[in-house]
């Protein structure tokens, strides 16, 4: 009873929180750290690059979900990244992963460069796109 009456007297929870301890203690063990990883952690192993999204849009998400876990302590090595965007990609990036993959060493690999050769690629499939479109066009009013 005695409980009920102090947090009836609390303004908020959080100061409830504070004035009992609880928060401070709690935080410091690792079953709370280790439960703070968790979700960043499963966004991390199910990230995929989504069809109609950019090569900087992709990159934009997937840094943000990398950032949260070095952040939380959690370190990865420059080979895992760069072999994780590899597969993250779409089915039709497949010739250009493939390409990428006999010709460098994944290992040695900058994400820095991986990058450069992504959009490369991409603004040249957005260009050889365009013009094919182009061209439907024009063959369309010709007839």
């Amino acid at each position: 009873m005695k409980t009920f009456f102090f947090f009836s007297h609390c303004m908020y929870v959080m100061t409830c929180v504070y004035r009992v301890g609880f928060y401070t203690t709690y935080e410091r063990t690792n079953q709370f750290k280790e439960s703070k990883i968790v979700l960043p952690t499963h966004d991390y192993e199910l990230f995929r690059m989504k069809e109609d999204k950019s090569i900087n849009m992709m990159f934009e998400r997937f840094t943000s979900i990398v950032g949260g876990l070095k952040a939380l302590g959690k370190d990865f090595p420059n080979a895992l990244v760069v072999k994780k965007i590899l597969f993250s990609l779409p089915k039709f990036w497949r010739l250009k992963v493939t390409t990428i993959e006999e010709a460098r060493n994944l290992n040695n690999f900058k994400l820095e460069e991986l990058i450069c050769f992504l959009l490369t690629y991409e603004m040249i499939f957005k260009y050889d796109s365009e013009r094919k479109n182009q061209r439907r066009k024009t063959s369309n009013k010709k007839e």
